[in-house]
């Protein structure tokens, strides 16, 4: 079974950075007020990211 990941729709993503605030993981980053994911790696697929966002940018898949 392939692992559970996070997504972002960067169209729908307007840079609040709540998301980051709310990985316990450090998975996201804010980069010159743009959502990057940098350390997928360390990504659970615990869904706090999703559940944090407000408009729904975020998704976890495998």
């Amino acid at each position: 079974m392939a692992e559970k990941k996070v997504k972002l729709d960067e169209e729908k993503c307007v840079g609040c950075g709540i998301c980051v605030d709310t990985c316990e993981k450090g998975v996201l980053e804010m980069t010159d007020d743009v959502l990057k994911i940098a350390h997928l790696e360390k990504c659970d697929g615990c869904n706090s990211c999703v559940e944090a966002c407000p408009n729904e940018a975020l998704s976890v898949s495998e």
